[in-house]
């Protein structure tokens, strides 16, 4: 048997012995690693959503732009919730420079890059196509904040807010 002696090093083996508390430490060991951010690499591409067929939640319904958030039956990862939003105007004048951030309220929140940053102006006849975004949320999360910002009739406008995910 090998000594440590009194630092506790045990150059052959590769330990450390700590004389206080005498846990053994091993060092070669890989260092732990920070705690993984399990949406970091998760990427769902919009062509490859799965609509749920669930009423949409309604995020925000102003005269001038309507944001819905349906769920999707994806499932990239254990723990992620795969959502797509989509927001359509409701006015007969274009809407442009359209952009939408959210965060998690009690979790964390990703969002993919819009389909478009501009919206056609309403018709009856030939509706617009919508702005389409995958938002990608853990399970913890039950609740979105959300800023919503424009330019309509050259000036910009911004609509803030809550949805409760069920």
């Amino acid at each position: 048997t090998q000594s440590t002696g009194s630092s506790g090093i045990n150059a052959e083996y590769g330990y450390l012995v700590d004389p206080a508390t005498e846990i053994t430490h091993d060092l070669f060991a890989a260092p732990t690693p920070p705690p993984r951010d399990e949406l970091e690499d998760v990427e769902v591409p919009l062509t490859l959503i799965r609509p749920c067929p669930v009423p949409p939640l309604l995020v925000l319904d102003s005269p001038i732009t309507r944001v819905q958030l349906y769920s999707t039956e994806n499932k990239p990862v254990p723990g992620v919730i795969v959502w797509l939003a989509t927001i359509t105007n409701s006015a007969p004048t274009s809407v442009t420079e359209v952009t939408m951030e959210m965060s998690g309220v009690d979790g964390r929140v990703k969002l993919a890059a819009p389909s478009s940053r501009q919206l056609s102006p309403f018709s009856p006849i030939c509706p617009a196509s919508p702005i389409q975004q995958v938002v990608l949320t853990t399970e913890a999360t039950t609740s979105l904040s959300f800023n919503i910002t424009y330019i309509f009739n050259g000036v910009q406008e911004s609509k803030t807010g809550q949805v409760t995910l069920s």
